[in-house]
């Protein structure tokens, strides 16, 4: 995984994939896919199959940042208790996440929001979260459950199809001046607005249909 140490409040990180990452409790246990101290932005970017024997299998982030339109998926916490599967964030930690979207977490004993094992935010006074997408249980301000219908996850085609409750879901107050096109180069946005998480779906009258693959 990747560990972005104090303090680089301008740096970007788009567009990655972040798969397999693991982080032991003998190095970087925090974060297997990305651990941010402080500052930053991430977006446009995939958390997926990562582990962590600690918090934030997918990301984790203990300082300032922002995290927009990325997809966090079957993402382990294998560990500790209320750790965030997908994502977690430490109790000095000043975030926001908008956009984004957290499924098939997987969480040892993790209560997180309300007992969902995807998310773990350890000060709600600081973070800010807007339009998110969560397999298990909603939170933050236009927060909701849907089922995501990727194109086909088992070979890391995250896209949204027809019919996925991701399409169009997104905060239309979000900037996107440095998103004119998702992870895999389609532009954004392709309907009435941005898609949640790192992919858009492309409307069309060819573009339909989605692959649901359970929870491992």
């Amino acid at each position: 995984g990747y560990t972005r140490d104090p303090n680089c409040e301008n740096l970007l990180i788009k567009g990655c994939v972040f798969d397999g990452c693991k982080a032991t409790l003998h190095n970087n246990d925090n974060g297997a896919g990305m651990c941010i101290k402080s500052g930053g932005t991430v977006e446009n970017c995939l958390f997926v199959n990562c582990l962590t024997e600690s918090k934030g299998g997918g990301l984790y982030v203990e300082g300032a940042a922002k995290i927009r339109n990325c997809t966090f998926h079957n993402n382990t916490a294998s560990v500790e208790t209320d750790a965030g599967a997908n994502f977690a964030m430490a109790d000095n930690a000043n975030i926001f996440v908008y956009n984004c979207v957290f499924t098939c977490g997987l969480g040892y004993l993790a209560n997180g929001i309300n007992g969902d094992n995807n998310v773990y935010l350890k000060n709600t006074a600081r973070a800010v979260n807007c339009h998110n997408c969560c397999s298990e249980v909603a939170f933050g301000t236009g927060g909701f459950v849907a089922e995501a219908g990727y194109a086909a996850p088992g070979v890391l085609d995250f896209t949204p199809m027809g019919g996925s409750g991701l399409v169009d879901k997104g905060d239309a107050a979000t900037e996107f001046e440095s998103l004119p096109i998702d992870l895999y180069g389609n532009p954004r946005v392709s309907g009435a607005a941005v898609d949640v998480g790192c992919a858009e779906f492309q409307q069309g009258p060819t573009a339909y249909g989605f692959s649901i693959e359970p929870c491992q």
